[in-house]
């Protein structure tokens, strides 16, 4: 969705204000900054919405020396607003011999305000940490307009999980940002909670212990400025680079572990910061891609935990399911114990009465045509079938009419009458008697692997490597299905167009019309039964192919209709199902073909049945038109 607004605060006392305002509104509120990071924040799922761009709090102290505390002595801090871009304090330090820990790759262009929800690292995290770490104090706007200020203590300037006890004061404001509310409370935490042993950053616990702002990517509140600590680096800084040989990864990878380990055996040695290069990276790349490793490996312990916990649930059902059965009789007094799990209804024939059964078979004829298929495709229903059949049909007569219509017009009114068109009209016959096979190859290799490809390419490249349109699916199956019986249409309308007298023509041109007015007013509507004879043909050739959709775009079971409620409502790169190629599924490559014997001849039934309707409705068109345009041929 578009946003109702944006709104772009120019100083930091207005962003209170600007948030009463819209929750007044009733809008959704979406925090932005630099607009570098891949959490999609940015981005509005409802149409009521207003963006807050942060990118004018653009306030920067000088390097201040203050005393913060709980610390002895002054320490350098510098106070920066929400929408400072990183590399600006990275240099304000640099000029003043110090240096800003929060170096993310994309320091060129993020923002302050989304380092801090973010929790963003970089190469220095290897010695000072993240934006966590680093962070002596900021401001922040709640969902309710009200002022938060937020306070570390005790700061040990320099890793967060290094300390024992990490202490921090909240306190809160009116919307004006003076005005108390309530008393200031006090957030304690281990510091060895926020972080695990070994990890650059830790994304494992999102609420750090309910700590406002940090980490929590805008959903808590809008962070409108902060102060950070300084850092002085060593008085001998010295770049290393080491040329790893070869494309043995097994090799490298190890080589770096055993680098930190014999750098951290030294005496008076520390690694400043650490990244890995390769051709696809460049200089402050490292640090991004340790983060994304450890936010990886966070979110994978995550998972793992949560599908132990739903593998031993499913084990429980499975026990709860499987742990009840019955015993029947049989015809022949045979007893038969049968899972209860196996059981999908149970009824008893014998004591239905007529309007019992009536009800009955009225209900399994609407599970069959109304249900998906289940059991590999065995039991259950086939709407999906229909459903892609009458869509692919309906796809396929909007692309052949058109195309048959102007090529059996151009050929009949326009086009010489020579050897050319002879040869022309023959090709067209002969295509007509081409195996529909070789249609579906040729869909495949020209369709969807050449222009299929062409279209990802131009228009889905951030889809790479996985195909949109360079795989099978409905578009490519209607546009082969349309090429097979385009034939047909030509030959149909053509010679409806040969039946029309020829003083019908010369009678409009005498009348003062031109040859496109005659064209369009007269012999169009009165070919126009014809025209549908073609496309009644075309619909029932394309409705019982079934060898060239194997190739472009049929399968055995689609989990999803290609149309629906989702944006763009018709997904033509989607696959589908078809009652022809659900025939031969069933009836050929059924683990138990007997039991499926039954299933085949309905569902051939009603394939017969979808065309027969389809037909039937393209006949009454027809009879239609001849009516309407019957007394132009008297």
């Amino acid at each position: 969705e578009m946003p109702f607004v944006v709104v772009s605060p120019d100083r930091e006392d207005e962003v209170a204000a600007i948030v009463k305002a819209c929750i007044d509104c009733g809008l959704t509120l979406i925090p932005r900054g630099g607009g570098t990071g891949y959490t999609g924040s940015a981005v509005p799922l409802d149409a009521h919405c207003a963006i807050i761009n942060t990118e004018k709090l653009e306030a920067l102290s000088d390097v201040e020396h203050i005393e913060l505390p709980g610390v002895d002595g002054m320490v350098p801090t510098v106070r920066t607003g929400a929408g400072v871009v990183t590399k600006r304090v990275s240099e304000l330090a640099a000029r003043h011999g110090l240096a800003f820990a929060v170096d993310p790759t994309s320091q060129d262009a993020s923002t302050i305000g989304g380092n801090i929800a973010m929790n963003a690292g970089g190469k220095k995290a290897v010695l000072w940490g993240t934006t966590l770490d680093n962070l002596a104090s900021w401001r922040m706007v709640t969902p309710q307009a009200d002022w938060l200020e937020v306070e570390r203590l005790d700061h040990n300037l320099g890793k967060i999980h290094d300390q024992q006890t990490v202490r921090f004061r909240v306190r809160r404001f009116a919307s004006d940002g003076h005005t108390p509310k309530g008393e200031p409370a006090l957030i304690e935490m281990p510091g060895s909670s926020l972080r695990k042993s070994g990890l650059g950053k830790d994304v494992t616990d999102k609420f750090l212990s309910g700590l406002p702002g940090v980490q929590k990517e805008g959903c808590d509140g809008l962070i409108t400025s902060a102060r950070f600590v300084l850092h002085r680096m060593p008085g001998h800084v010295r770049t290393v680079c080491l040329e790893f040989f070869g494309t043995d990864l097994g090799r490298a990878v190890p080589a770096i572990v055993e680098i930190v380990d014999y750098v951290n055996g030294q005496d008076g040695v520390q690694i400043a910061g650490l990244e890995h290069l390769d051709e696809r990276t460049s200089l402050g790349g490292c640090g991004r891609r340790s983060e994304a490793l450890a936010e990886i490996d966070a979110a994978t312990a995550e998972l793992d935990i949560t599908y132990q916990q739903q593998q031993q649930q499913l084990v429980e059902l499975y026990g709860e399911f499987t742990r009840d059965s019955i015993v029947v009789a049989t015809a022949d007094a045979k007893e038969i114990e049968i899972n209860l799990g196996k059981i999908v209804r149970a009824y008893q024939p014998n004591r239905m009465g007529l309007f019992d059964k009536i009800g009955f078979y009225c209900a399994k004829l609407w599970e069959f045509v109304a249900d998906d298929p289940r059991e590999a495709n065995t039991e259950g229903g086939i709407f999906p079938a229909i459903y892609g059949t009458v869509l692919m049909v309906i796809l396929m007569s909007i692309f052949v009419t058109p195309f048959g219509v102007v090529a059996a017009v151009y050929l009949r009114e326009y086009a010489k009458q020579g050897l050319v068109t002879r040869i022309i009209r023959i090709a067209v016959n002969n295509l007509a008697g081409v195996p529909s096979i070789v249609y579906g190859v040729f869909g495949l290799g020209f369709f969807v692997y050449f222009l299929g490809e062409k279209i990802d390419h131009l228009f889905f490249p951030e889809a790479f490597p996985s195909p949109t349109f360079g795989t099978p699916g409905l578009l490519w199956a209607s546009i082969t299905l349309a090429l097979l019986t385009v034939p047909v249409v030509i030959v149909a309308t053509e010679e409806g167009l040969a039946r029309i007298p020829r003083t019908v023509r010369e009678g409009s041109l005498a009348l003062g019309a031109t040859k496109f007015e005659t064209l369009w007013r007269v012999i169009l509507p009165m070919s126009s039964p014809a025209m549908m004879t073609g496309l009644i043909l075309a619909v029932a050739r394309a409705a019982g192919e079934v060898a060239p959709l194997m190739l472009v775009g049929v399968v055995k079971l689609a989990p999803s209709l290609p149309l629906d409620g989702n944006y763009p409502y018709l997904h033509l790169d989607q696959k589908f199902m078809h009652l022809g190629f659900h025939i031969y599924d069933v009836g050929f490559q059924s683990p138990n073909v007997e039991a499926a014997r039954p299933l085949v001849y309905a569902t051939a039934f009603l394939l017969v049945a979808v065309i027969a309707i389809l037909n039937f409705s393209a006949v009454s068109i027809r009879n239609h038109l001849r009516e309407k345009y019957k007394s132009l041929e008297m």
